[in-house]
């Protein structure tokens, strides 16, 4: 944490040092899952970019029959 001057303000107790090591975990598990997330929606635009145009009518094709659709 910082001060309005953006200095180190240093924790007084054990207690406060225990509490901004859980927070700081829980942030990192938080941003870590976004991560993977935003790494999977990547790889799935890097494949409908890079696939041949056939492909990709034939993949959204078989989505809308699996969904009810009448292709």
């Amino acid at each position: 944490m910082q001060n309005s001057w953006g200095l180190p303000i240093h924790p007084k107790t054990d207690q406060e040092t225990a509490e901004r090591i859980r927070l700081i975990t829980s942030e990192n598990a938080q941003l870590r899952a976004e991560l993977g997330s935003v790494k999977d929606r990547l790889e799935t635009l890097e494949r409908i970019a890079t696939d041949q145009p056939s492909r990709l009518a034939r993949d959204i094709d078989a989505l809308q029959i699996d969904k009810g659709g009448n292709a």
